[in-house]
């Protein structure tokens, strides 16, 4: 027997600790068969069987499972009488026959209990809390892994403890209990680590990943998702990766960027061999969510569908219940509300026995806004109703999540109500193109058959029109001639304002260069003999007169330089001009103006500034001027800044200055602003603002 012993060992030792099926192990196992007896070994032989064939022939595996506990409960063998209603526990589960299930892993609990085993009791309360989790049982599922977490009390890290706080972390996160959710996963986490525990830490970091998402945290989500990848792929498991490709499309998809999230689910798809059928439905179904974000509906009903009927073999209400939900909402974006409300009304169904508080408020929610839309009022008040006080049960934060997803939902609701109606527009206009059309085409031929009938009317009338046409044409003629005079004459008079506007503008600043350099002149008057002195007194009387006439004949006409060249060469040029003198400088500094304004308005501004200019020449005794000329989108704005003796603006106003009373007034016409800072001894400084109409 010992060689048998320690083949057994090698069996079920290390081989059974990795719980994964190894076709040595099992030949092995079926090779002893027949040396063993009926004893615990045959027990333990076949239990270890049922766990290696089942997933690759869980027909084979149902039979050593149940011929262990058979055997083990004949002989007394308790340790085999647990783990053979595990095994079948396992087997029932993975069928989708929860029931059964439930039966074998409470007959397991209660063999394990029986033999005071903390970790193989700790073991089975996990297996009944994932069966409850799996059919939506989320307040029994947390009460098995608390007690599983009971039975493992005391500070010593191990696996099991590791998987129930990660376990338990899940439960609470679907039942909107995010706080406690967050404190089981992180002592999951501490603990993998603690353990060296790769591929746990990584499970552990999907879950949390999952948590983030629901709290729309997606960036906090995609880094979890992430690490966990890195992890999966460092130990080369193909099924972790699809699990993380899958959960990095969720979060793409629910961010609104639905290529990336196409391109994350077909990693996933690639991968879906490693996949389990629960995970493969998942996945199928984000596939439909991708197809019927870019409106295919009918192809993505397919895809719903399927991923229905999977999880309904898999007996899986919650999921099934989550699936209709989107096959309710694809019925509603197409405006077929009535359909979506039985759909909405099926997943009600479903959700009937589970404890799925938010989901269950989504649905009602929804079955209010479809009976909303079909116009009764009734129902869509009763389920608004409904939906409030399901709400209410949730916790704060579950609360707030779901208000920020509906209000999402809403919106996106409206957004495909909208686009339903317009479809709708669009096919009524083509309806009532198609009705005007024949209108169009019954009207053509009445007209054609009148054309017919009237042709001889319409060729005689069409002679005496020739003849009235041709009478026309030498009025047409005669009339082309009187436009040619008039034009002739205008141009003659454009012609004369241009050649006045030349005349006057040149002279005007002639004048004034000779009146400055007869300043200059005077400055040494005295060594002019005293017989010249009257000559020069007149004729400097007649320059100042000569002066002020050709200033006031030039203010009534156009600038010469606006006109072709804009404003700003006309305020360069007379810059140049006072620069010449060199009694008398203008720094000029501009902005904006080589976009053309109206003729007009260049002009009347170039006015206000050739008067301020004017003004500090004759008054302010200054050596300098300096000009600012800035063109915003809305306004023009001018500062003239001298250094001349300056003066009291209300000492000035209440005289009544000519100078100054001209440029207000033509600031005022422009609807601009005046501003004026001047002290005596100190210069000038005048700001202007000229508001630019929308025609210029």
């Amino acid at each position: 027997m010992k060689p048998l012993k320690y083949l057994l060992f090698i069996a079920l030792g290390p081989m059974a600790c990795l719980h994964a099926q190894d076709s040595r192990v099992a030949d092995s196992l079926l090779q002893a068969l027949p040396t063993l007896g009926r004893n615990a070994q045959r027990v333990d032989a076949w239990n270890e069987l049922a766990f290696q064939f089942r997933n690759a022939d869980a027909a084979r595996a149902q039979y050593f499972a149940s011929a262990a506990l058979a055997l083990a409960d004949s002989i007394g063998y308790a340790n085999g009488v647990s783990d053979s209603n595990s095994r079948l526990g396992v087997l029932a589960k993975n069928a989708g026959d929860y029931p059964h299930a439930e039966q074998y892993y409470l007959q397991a609990l209660s063999a394990r209990k029986a033999l005071g085993d903390s970790a193989r009791i700790a073991q089975a309360c996990n297996n009944l809390g994932n069966l409850y989790k799996l059919m939506g049982q989320y307040e029994k599922a947390c009460r098995y892994y608390a007690e599983g977490l009971d039975w493992l009390a005391g500070p010593q890290p191990t696996d099991e403890k590791a998987k129930l706080h990660n376990a338990l972390g899940t439960a609470h996160f679907r039942l909107g209990q995010y706080e406690e959710a967050t404190r089981q996963l992180q002592q999951s986490l501490d603990i993998r680590s603690l353990l060296e525990d790769e591929a746990g830490k990584a499970a552990t970091l999907l879950n949390w990943g999952n948590l983030y998402q629901e709290l729309y945290n997606y960036a906090k989500a995609e880094e979890c998702f992430r690490q966990a990848l890195l992890i999966y792929r460092r130990l080369g498991q193909a099924d972790g990766q699809a699990k993380c490709y899958n959960q990095l499309g969720n979060n793409a998809f629910q961010q609104g960027d639905i290529p990336a999230s196409a391109e994350w689910y077909a990693q996933a798809r690639a991968l879906a061999g490693a996949l389990s059928e629960h995970d493969k439905a998942i996945l199928y179904r984000n596939l439909a969510n991708v197809k019927s974000e870019l409106q295919q509906y009918n192809q993505a009903r397919e895809d719903y569908m399927a991923s229905l009927q999977a999880f309904r073999k898999l007996n899986n209400p919650l999921e099934a219940a989550s699936v209709l939900l989107d096959i309710g909402n694809i019925f509603f974006a197409e405006g077929s509300f009535g359909d979506a409300a039985n759909y909405y009304q099926k997943s009600l169904v479903e959700l009937d026995t589970l404890s799925a508080p938010q989901l269950k408020a989504k649905v009602l929610y929804s079955l209010a806004q479809a009976y909303s839309q079909k116009r009764d009022t009734g129902q869509a008040s009763y389920y608004l109703s409904q939906f409030n006080q399901a709400r209410n049960g949730l916790g704060q934060e579950a609360n707030e999540a779901l208000n920020f997803q509906l209000s999402l939902e809403e919106e996106r609701r409206e957004q495909e109500v909208a686009l339903h109606r317009n479809k709708l527009q669009q096919r009524q206009k083509v309806v009532n193109f198609s009705v005007a059309g024949l209108v169009i085409l019954w009207l053509s031929l009445m007209v054609a058959l009148l054309y017919a009938n009237n042709n001889r009317k319409r060729r005689r009338i069409a002679e005496q029109n020739e003849k009235i046409a041709l009478q026309e044409v030498k009025e047409v003629i005669g009339n082309k001639e009187l436009d040619r005079a008039y034009a002739f004459i205008e141009g003659q008079d454009d012609e004369r304002k241009r050649i006045a506007r030349d005349l006057h503008d040149r002279l005007g600043s002639m004048l004034s260069m000779i009146k400055l350099n007869f300043t200059a002149v005077d400055e040494r008057m005295a060594e002019i003999q005293t017989e010249n002195r009257q000559q020069y007194d007149k004729a400097n009387n007649l320059l100042d007169e000569a002066c002020e006439e050709v200033r006031r004949i030039s203010h009534n006409l156009e600038s010469g330089i606006i006109a072709k060249f804009g404003l700003q060469a006309q305020l360069e040029s007379m810059a140049e001009d006072y620069n010449d003198t060199r009694q008398f400088a203008v720094e000029l500094s501009t902005h904006g103006l080589k976009k053309r304004l109206n003729n007009t308005l260049e002009v009347r501004i170039y006015r206000i500034i050739q008067e301020l200019a004017t003004n500090v020449v004759k008054h302010a005794r200054a050596s300098k001027l300096t000009l600012q000329v800035n063109r915003f989108d809305e306004m023009v704005n001018i500062m003239a800044e001298d250094n001349g003796i300056g003066f009291d603006p209300e000492q000035i106003k209440n005289k009544g200055g000519m100078g100054l009373q001209n440029v207000a007034s033509r600031v005022h016409g422009l609807d601009g602003t005046l501003t004026i800072d001047s002290a005596p001894g100190r210069g000038t400084t005048i700001m202007i603002d000229i508001p630019i109409p929308p025609e210029s």
